[in-house]
């Protein structure tokens, strides 16, 4: 049994091709990894901004509903108005963060969700419209 200090440390031509080339993949590979991670990263923050875009129009939306129900039993109501006027501008200000959302490429799923809270948000604004909420 030799010992290996004896033996010369550097790598035979065909060794150090072969490790070069290994780099060089393994290099493209972290980028590429790092650019999957920023992706799924961007995806998630979307669906975390979506999901309380989501909360704040259901909240509001409730709100808009609750205000013309008084409203239709008495007309003028003035706490109703003012509830349905802060109901109508917070769906406002959601449907401004929807706008300025941006969803990432191949996130198709969060994209149909933004466009159906674009929808319902519009909806209450609608509805809020049409008892009186100007805008």
């Amino acid at each position: 049994m030799g010992s290996k200090f004896g033996k010369s440390s550097k790598p035979s031509s065909g060794e150090a091709t072969a490790t070069a080339g290994g780099g060089g993949a393994a290099v493209s590979g972290g980028s590429a990894v790092k650019q999957i991670q920023a992706a799924r990263q961007a995806a998630a923050q979307a669906a975390y901004m979506l999901s309380g875009i989501e909360t704040q129009i259901d909240a509001q939306g409730k709100q808009v509903n609750e205000s013309v129900e008084k409203l239709q039993l008495a007309k003028g109501d003035s706490g109703a108005m003012k509830t349905l006027g802060v109901a109508g501008n917070e769906i406002m200000r959601q449907l401004e963060r929807l706008d300025q959302l941006t969803v990432p490429q191949g996130e198709d799923e969060l994209r149909e969700k933004r466009k159906g809270l674009a929808r319902k948000g519009n909806r209450y604004l609608d509805l809020a419209e049409s008892n009186g909420f100007k805008m």
